[in-house]
């Protein structure tokens, strides 16, 4: 039973910002479904890096990586600012890939200039 509900909560997780942000921006149904697939795409692609560790990426745990609410806001204005329906969603999908880098940057960054701790 518990599974079921982490499941549900993941899958709820997921789906949410994309529904508020089609909604807000009044996205017709068939690019709503589209930007809900991509997030369970880059979901599915993100917990795979995680736990299957290629290289230095990831972790090595089952590690579930899902949409954020924090990009809400700023792809909100993006896309109102922008005029036609596909020029919308790719200031969307563009701004989504410029958060990402600048969070992978970030953690990148903060790996290369962490002090090293030695045991005494």
């Amino acid at each position: 039973m518990v599974a079921v509900q982490q499941v549900a909560a993941m899958v709820v997780g997921t789906i949410t910002p994309p529904l508020i942000l089609a909604g807000i921006l009044k996205w017709r149904p068939e690019d709503t479904a589209y930007f809900v697939s991509m997030a369970f795409l880059a979901s599915a692609l993100g917990t795979l890096l995680q736990t299957l560790r290629p290289g230095p990426v990831g972790s090595g745990l089952l590690s579930v990586t899902g949409t954020s609410f924090s990009f809400l806001q700023p792809l909100i204005l993006a896309s109102q600012a922008a005029g036609r329906r596909w020029t919308r969603l790719a200031s969307v999908l563009l701004g989504l890939g410029a958060g990402y880098l600048v969070c992978g940057l970030a953690g990148w960054l903060t790996e290369k200039l962490r002090v090293p701790l030695y045991m005494c």
